[in-house]
Formats: structure tokens, C-alpha cells, sequence
């Protein structure tokens, strides 16, 4: 399985887990790291360079730039297809390579077009258009850390 991430899961990760208190949690993601089983997108590395940086996010996220690709011609044109749905229109960006707008349709696209899970600390709530709802309705795979660990078997 190929995990990708959501800044929200990263934010969780490195100001709940921190490395010197959850050496084997961190000893495992590096595992997944390395098999290349964790990604992300360009837009995510945006949004952890525009947040607190006293918690290393930043730092390891600049060791690691190549889990933060742009996205590729077949996410693009999957972004054509979330932007059909009526409902999901406000998170897909008029103009696609807009950097500035929010990870969730980037997120989306990648893990569609890779068959992988994304990992958000989002969680559905009614009505509320997110990345939950929209992965549902295409059959994206889509959990939380907690779920990461349960898939990977990790106990501690």
C-alpha cells in the first residue's frame, strides 16, 4: 500500500509523536519511507512551509523533496473529474497549477491515480464537503494515522 499524506497527518505526527519519545513509531515510518509507501504532494510541502516550524515538520520535509511531487498529467486530468461533481467545485482550482490552493484535490488525484490511501486527520462531519466525502464518492481509500498503523499491524 502507498500512503499519502495530508499535511493535517504530518502536523499530528510530528507535534504528537515526537521522535525522541516514539523512537519505534519513527523507526517504522522511516521504514515506509525508504519502500518509498509514503507520498504526498507539492502543495503539501507549501502548507508545512506556511505553518509553526518549532516541531521539525519543515526540516524533514526539505530532507525529503521528492515525497512532495507536482502533479502528473493523469492527476491533472483527474481533477476534471472531481470539478464535474457539483458539490466538490469549490475545491478544485480554476486554474490547476495555482500553487496556492489547498492540498485536498491534489491529494485526491494522487491517490486515485496510484490506487493509494490517503492519510488525513480529516473526519466526515454532516454535510461538510472534505476530503472524506469526495475520496467516498470516488472510491479513494482514505484514513487516519490510527488506520495507517492498523493496516501496517504496528502495536507499540
Amino acid at each position: 500500500m502507498i500512503y499519502v499524506f495530508d499535511t493535517s497527518s504530518f502536523q499530528q505526527l510530528f507535534h504528537c509523536y515526537h521522535a525522541d519519545r516514539f523512537p519505534s513509531l519513527w523507526r517504522k515510518f522511516d521504514e515506509l519511507v525508504e519502500r518509498r509507501a509514503i507520498t504526498s504532494v507539492e502543495n503539501v510541502m507549501r502548507e508545512i512551509s506556511n505553518r509553526d516550524k518549532k516541531h521539525g515538520e519543515l526540516e524533514w520535509a526539505q530532507k525529503h523533496p521528492d515525497l512532495f511531487p507536482r502533479a502528473t498529467a493523469d492527476e491533472s486530468q483527474f481533477f476534471h473529474q472531481i470539478y464535474q461533481i457539483p458539490q466538490f467545485r469549490h475545491v478544485v482550482p480554476a486554474d490547476i497549477r495555482d500553487i496556492d490552493t489547498p492540498a485536498d484535490p491534489y491529494l485526491i488525484a494522487r491517490a486515485k491515480t496510484i490506487e493509494g490511501m490517503i492519510i488525513t486527520q480529516e473526519r466526515q462531519r454532516g454535510n461538510r464537503v472534505g476530503i472524506p466525502s469526495i475520496c467516498r464518492h470516488f472510491g479513494v481509500n482514505c484514513g487516519t494515522l490510527d488506520d495507517l498503523m492498523d493496516a501496517e499491524g504496528w502495536s507499540f
